[in-house]
């Protein structure tokens, strides 16, 4: 193969404190069946012995390039890092402890061969356990139009952020992600809206990407925040204001309809706090942090949870406590929770 004669992809790899995971993701990026790459990696701060195992790896592969934060910047910082890092004609993504199938860049970049309009490439992804066994799939629309009217009608977005490759001009049409979502789940959601925006994007019908669900990460980090808690619809709201005007609160930080939306969503937590803590319990309960839990279900009591909700809230609890997160994970599938998004 001539390599150097085809386009590069820079594949961007943020890495903390994932020593069990970064070598399947970065061995699954070296063994692609396309070679011209860069692989970037930029361990943020890491407290466990993940940039030792990186230091392993390196020796493997001269496309293997690490940086460090100097201190812990977060995911979303390191994310927009690792946009101004990559020198390819096209970047793509893997999160540290996930893995990619072996053709998956190699059949991105066929899509963009063939229509140079299009800008973004996901594709379908699988659900893993900690042990990298399949409890899942989780596929999404392939067409433009499919996407836009998906968008149209959801708060979340119909792809999965990590899986998706994009030209270079989207980066130095848009940028990365906007620090307004810092600390907030779902980041990546506001980014692929203003991408869908701007440039023809799809969706491979395959499933190429292995998103792993690592011990007590069946959801993200719990939030409590307003914004944290409804960023996606947050997105929409934005989406909308676009639509509309041409440019969104972020743009202009006179508008105010989003400071207005902020104090409308404040209001209503504040009238709904029982079940803010019911939610919240849950989630501990499925990350494994029973404690917190149990603070938030105290929570609950000392605002009047109902007997009917508290038998309810308490059976959830305990079901959730007792049963493997194997199973759990096999359940989340099968309702179809869509949100894959998780922290760093």
């Amino acid at each position: 193969m001539e390599v150097y004669s085809k386009p590069l992809v820079s594949v961007c790899i943020a890495v903390y404190n994932a020593e069990k995971f970064i070598k399947d993701a970065i061995m699954s990026v070296i063994n692609q069946t396309y070679e011209n790459l860069e692989v970037l990696i930029l361990d943020d701060f890491s407290t466990d012995n993940t940039l030792n195992e990186l230091e392993k790896l390196v020796q493997l592969d001269d496309r293997i390039i690490i940086h460090r934060n100097v201190q812990n910047l977060g995911y979303l910082r390191s994310f927009n890092k690792l946009l101004e890092l990559a020198t390819g004609d096209f970047v793509s993504f893997v999160d540290a402890d996930d893995w990619i199938d072996i053709n998956k860049i190699e059949l991105q970049l066929e899509v963009f061969s063939k229509n140079p309009e299009i800008g973004l490439v996901g594709t379908n992804i699988n659900r893993t356990d900690v042990q990298g066994r399949k409890v899942g799939t989780e596929s999404y629309p392939s067409e433009y139009e499919e996407i836009k009217i998906y968008l149209s009608e959801h708060d979340d977005v119909c792809m999965c952020g990590s899986s998706v490759m994009i030209r270079r001009e989207v980066i130095e049409c848009l940028g990365g992600y906007r620090e307004f979502f810092e600390g907030c789940p779902a980041e990546d959601y506001d980014w692929i809206r203003r991408i869908v925006e701007r440039y023809k994007c799809v969706n491979l019908n395959e499933y190429l990407y292995n998103y792993r669900f690592a011990d007590a990460s069946l959801t993200r980090k719990v939030h409590y925040s307003v914004k944290a808690r409804n960023a996606a619809l947050i997105t929409k709201f934005l989406a909308s204001q676009r639509h509309a005007n041409g440019f969104d609160s972020l743009d202009n930080p006179d508008d105010l309809g989003l400071r207005n939306l902020l104090e409308e969503l404040e209001r209503e937590q504040s009238n709904n706090i029982c079940s803010l803590y019911k939610s919240t319990a849950i989630q501990h309960a499925i990350n494994g942090n029973l404690k917190a839990s149990i603070n938030d279900f105290k929570v609950c009591m000392r605002n009047k949870l109902g007997l009917y909700d508290f038998v309810k809230l308490f059976i959830v609890l305990f079901v959730i406590t007792v049963v493997p997160n194997d199973f759990l994970l096999r359940v989340k599938n099968i309702i179809g929770i869509k949100s894959v998004t998780k922290s760093v």
